[in-house]
């Protein structure tokens, strides 16, 4: 064998198991054939919605001249400390040079987002990781080249490749339909409704999710999509329009739906668990049962009550960035309807910057015991107020357009990590236990 052969034999390279993986699937990632003790940066990148997402973590290799995630101790100088498999994917901020409140998200889920694995020579920090360059005149900015020693594209997706996806436009609704695959003739899964918060528009990421664990669901748009208002003006209508809607689909097990909602989105979706009979379990993430100030709701025609805005206080910090400090009104929360007995399932994060756990707690202490029994309350220390599906980075602050500033959100890295992957598990147990039992085989 040739001295080149066996050049290329021994050359570094990523390992990654498996190479394309559901966003909440934990991957395998090793270096091998590394010079052993020597010291080496590892790092992953992305460029989405025309954005950079970066992340990086700094390893001494193994006397075996590897690097295995699973086992080796990243070390404090990087982004991240400790034995972290998913580390290079929940530690990702936005790039240097890129304005303060980016956040890493997908619109459409059809698609996977494409992470590239990326191992250099010695310990390396972001002025020699992202470097600017010129291209026919005009100045760049990228992943350096220099000392580089392999790469890897990695394929991570909200949609499994065999879950349908459907657009929705019937009556008012505007959404996206996501269905498990392989559902014969007969053959029914529970139905979850998902939004997500005042951004607006249509994000299918979790609800391409839930499909791919079995549920069918449905991303439902509800302001700033298509022809929906651009306003925060909503109906009790249509929102139990989209409900029946779901339930009506032959492929949804009978007996009521369920609905998951992040902030403005866990606002409504409360709501409608406590007061629309063929919501059965309603999961509200970041937000108390009561409605937000500037938040116009209406059933029936009739408003219902929402915060007063002197129970809001803006806070600007010296970066510049807002957060919120609200005094909850007691009475303004919401009640529950004795026509139906739904299960709630409220997620906080215990460093939220808008919200706190005593503001669900002070609505318990109202509750008789028969509600409170059927309410679940989970406050995860070190979240902040975006708690997002498994191994998705930590959004401590973005633009909000009702602020009219970058607002700050509160979390840190490593513990919002662990509370999403633990939330999680704890939503998709929580909506198969409460809606599970009306879920049919096929007959055939």
């Amino acid at each position: 064998m040739s001295n080149n052969s066996n050049e290329k034999e021994m050359a570094v390279r990523v390992e990654c198991y498996p190479e394309e993986a559901l966003i909440d699937q934990v991957i395998s990632i090793q270096v091998l054939n590394l010079l052993p003790f020597t010291s080496v940066t590892i790092s992953a990148w992305i460029e989405q919605n025309g954005k950079h997402f970066g992340s990086y973590s700094h390893y001494t290799v193994s006397e075996h001249g590897d690097v295995d995630l699973s086992k080796e101790c990243a070390e404090p100088s990087g982004l991240y400390v400790g034995v972290e498999s998913m580390g290079l994917f929940w530690s990702m901020v936005s790039v240097p040079g890129q304005r303060t409140g980016e956040r890493l998200y997908q619109s459409e889920a059809s698609e996977p987002l494409a992470f590239e694995i990326r191992v250099y020579d010695g310990h390396l920090c972001w002025d020699e990781l992202w470097v600017k360059y010129e291209e026919r005149g005009v100045i760049k900015a990228g992943c350096s080249e220099e000392n580089l020693l392999a790469k890897k594209v990695v394929l991570r997706s909200y949609k499994a490749p065999d879950v349908s996806r459907i657009v929705v436009e019937t009556g008012r609704i505007r959404g996206t339909l996501f269905i498990p695959a392989g559902l014969r003739d007969g053959e029914t899964r529970p139905g979850v409704i998902d939004m997500f918060g005042s951004r607006g528009g249509l994000l299918e990421m979790r609800a391409a999710l839930l499909a791919s664990h079995g549920f069918v669901a449905m991303a439902l748009g509800y302001f700033y999509y298509k022809d929906l208002p651009t306003e925060l003006r909503f109906e009790y209508e249509y929102f139990e329009e989209a409900a029946h809607w779901l339930q009506s689909q032959p492929n949804v097990a009978p007996g009521g739906i369920g609905m998951v909602g992040v902030s403005l989105g866990a606002q409504i979706t409360l709501y409608m668990g406590l007061n629309c009979p063929i919501v059965k379990s309603a999961v509200g993430i970041g937000h108390p049962p009561t409605f937000g100030t500037g938040t116009k709701f209406t059933r029936a025609g009739q408003l219902v009550p929402c915060l007063n805005l002197q129970c809001i206080s803006i806070v600007i910090q010296n970066d510049g960035m807002r957060s919120m400090q609200v005094e909850y009104d007691l009475e303004k929360y919401f009640t529950f309807n004795t026509s139906h007995t739904p299960s709630l399932l409220i997620i906080l994060g215990a460093e939220d910057t808008m919200v706190k756990g005593s503001d669900v707690t002070k609505w318990l202490d109202t509750l008789s015991d028969a509600d409170r029994s059927m309410v679940e309350v989970a406050v995860y220390e070190g979240a902040g107020h975006l708690i997002e599906p498994p191994h998705a980075p930590l959004c401590s602050a973005t633009y909000h357009k009702w602020l009219k500033g970058v607002a700050y959100y509160g979390g840190t890295p490593k513990l919002h990590a662990v509370a999403q992957e633990e939330s999680w598990k704890r939503i998709r147990d929580f909506l198969w236990n409460t809606l599970g039992k009306g879920y049919t085989k096929s007959r055939l």
